[in-house]
């Protein structure tokens, strides 16, 4: 079963949190009534909307965010969630990038893939935070 999941904190607008959920409607193909919605700010991992998600996952199922600041907006706790969703035989399709991970995928491929984009991340928090550097200068 394909399953969606969108965390948008509050502040965000309606019109926002519906773009996502088209999103994922058309480009998932999910129904509406299959995508989970959390309007917290994402710094707890247990949030119990996610966790809710995390539980009902089956071998085979697949679960569609939009980006990894969906579910996690530290590596460490990305990668407890990560490693739940393989223990469950069920994939992750990242949207943003287009990428799924599985249980099949190796610890080690896993493992790079999320160190680089920890290292891409970093990189682009230092060039928006050089920019605003720039504009105050």
């Amino acid at each position: 079963m394909d399953r969606g999941y969108i965390r948008l904190p509050a502040c965000k607008s309606q019109q926002e949190l519906d773009k996502c959920i088209a999103h994922l409607e058309q480009e998932g193909k999910l129904p509406k009534s299959c995508i989970s919605l959390d309007r917290s700010d994402g710094k707890d991992p247990d949030r119990e909307e996610l966790q809710d998600v995390l539980r009902a996952l089956q071998p085979g199922d697949v679960l569609h965010i939009l980006s990894l600041d969906h579910i996690a907006n530290k590596l460490e706790d990305l990668q407890s969630i990560i490693e739940k969703i393989r223990d469950k035989q069920a994939e992750l399709h990242l949207h943003s990038d287009g990428c799924t991970i599985n249980a099949a995928d190796s610890e080690s491929t896993t493992q790079i893939m999320l160190e680089i984009l920890r290292v891409l991340v970093n990189w682009q928090k230092n060039l928006e935070q050089d920019r605003k550097g720039n504009m105050v200068a």
